[in-house]
């Protein structure tokens, strides 16, 4: 997946918040939303908001800068609303409904960094974001959140998200239509109630360049939903095989500088994202071993990590697989096996290419094809050619075309899936593609 370079021209606010948002140009979820059953809300005394999303008997997941911003003070609550329930910021009038659990534990993934610069307060109980001084947190934005199985066993209507396996069929590709959802508001009136569950739609960008190891996401082109304040947490869901899957958390959104300079330090949170542009979220298949740290405590997580064992999908451990560390090692990868120090560039390769930067796949695919680095195989050639064919790597394509039309790779002849790759190849603008497309279409 080509690496978005939004480190230098966007900025990212996080969206936990005492303002509430919703996921903006979505809809109160239908009686049979999918979705809406594993989601749940996070408060604290001081009133922050934020979004999660229940992956088992007993486990939530939710982004690691709410729990960040929740630790000064107590623990926050973890509350379970009634379908369409206008949930408010009132920690203590939660707690009388009595739908609440208290965290047991919580855990962030270990190279989160604790360093974080807070934007500025100058009105109480007013949560205000300055672009130049907004929270800054490195490392993947995740947790995990133990609470007690007997009592959510107890209250009907809720039901865990699916997790997805680490396997090709439930990776996220750019193009793709997604669900969010979160507990936030988007219209931004005064009068508007927030913390209420909302859903919509929103389209998979591209593998960003991020602090916080995330896919960007966008509101669809016929106008879909975005993400804001209160939605931090919220879930990302894909369709596969016909089932709604959780692919990602949701973490920050994002805007252009030139947005952000629109508004003066003191705007209000809710005029920000109004303009951002995209959303930043998790790839949740980039964690997989952090999250099977609730196996420990929870039955359904543990039965998820032996399914993905019979599924031959190997959870990872991406810890650091935000995007600029992995362009790092796909830029090594690249030096060297340019300088054919095949050995060294195994390691890069495998992991930039596992992080889906398309360049190291195709480099990954090549060491595999030819030997060289490691022991020849010719289906993790294809597996990895084939990646980066998908995120339109163009000598990825050309070395399919090559396969189909010689038959020296792992496929045997195919003039017509020949012609289809060197044509894919050729619009984008591979020289090489172009010319033997041309000498083919003359024969």
């Amino acid at each position: 997946m080509k690496i978005m370079p939004f480190a230098f021209s966007l900025v990212s606010l996080l969206l936990c918040s005492v303002a509430g948002a919703r996921v903006g140009g979505g809809s109160i979820p239908t009686a049979s939303s999918p979705i809406a059953p594993s989601m749940v809300a996070l408060v604290d005394v001081e009133g922050t908001l934020c979004s999660g999303v229940l992956i088992g008997n007993n486990t939530v997941l939710t982004a690691a800068h709410c729990v960040e911003d929740m630790m000064a003070v107590p623990s926050p609550i973890v509350y379970f609303p009634q379908p369409g329930e206008i949930i408010g910021h009132d920690q203590k009038a939660l707690m009388v409904k009595g739908r609440f659990l208290i965290p047991k534990q919580i855990l962030r993934t270990p190279e989160r960094s604790s360093k974080v610069s807070l934007g500025r307060f100058p009105t109480p109980g007013k949560k205000v974001v300055d672009f130049k001084k907004e929270m800054v947190y490195q490392g993947p934005d995740l947790a995990l959140l133990e609470v007690d199985a007997g009592a959510v066993r107890s209250w009907t209507g809720f039901k865990k998200a699916i997790l997805p396996f680490n396997q090709e069929s439930d990776e996220l590709n750019p193009g793709e239509s997604i669900k969010v959802a979160g507990f936030g508001i988007y219209e931004f009136h005064d009068r508007e109630p927030s913390g209420q569950l909302h859903e919509g739609t929103e389209e998979v960008a591209a593998f960003g360049l991020s602090p916080v190891g995330t896919f960007v996401i966008q509101p669809s082109a016929t106008g879909g939903a975005r993400a804001c304040a209160g939605d931090s947490g919220g879930g990302v869901f894909a369709l596969r095989n016909g089932q709604w899957v959780l692919s990602g958390i949701i973490s920050a959104a994002t805007g252009t500088e030139e947005q952000a300079a629109k508004f003066p330090p003191g705007s209000r949170m809710y005029r920000i994202c109004q303009e951002a542009s995209y959303t930043e979220i998790v790839d949740v298949l980039q964690y997989g071993k952090f999250i099977a740290q609730a196996a420990r405590w929870d039955t359904a997580i543990a039965e998820w990590v032996r399914e993905s064992e019979r599924k031959r999908a190997p959870l990872v451990s991406n810890f650091q697989a935000d995007a600029a560390y992995l362009y790092h090692l796909g830029e090594q990868c690249a030096v060297a096996f340019e300088k054919k120090k095949f050995a060294e560039a195994l390691g890069p390769c495998t992991t930039a290419a596992q992080g889906r930067v398309d360049s190291s796949q195709y480099l990954l695919g090549r060491m595999y094809w030819e030997g060289t680095g490691v022991t020849r195989n010719l289906s993790q050639s294809a597996l990895w050619m084939e990646k980066a064919a998908r995120q339109n790597f163009g000598p990825a394509w050309y070395v399919l075309a090559f396969w189909y039309e010689q038959g020296t790779g792992p496929y045997t002849i195919n003039p017509q899936k020949a012609s289809e790759s060197y044509q894919k190849c050729a619009q984008l603008q591979v020289q090489e593609c172009i010319n033997r497309l041309k000498a083919l279409q003359g024969k």
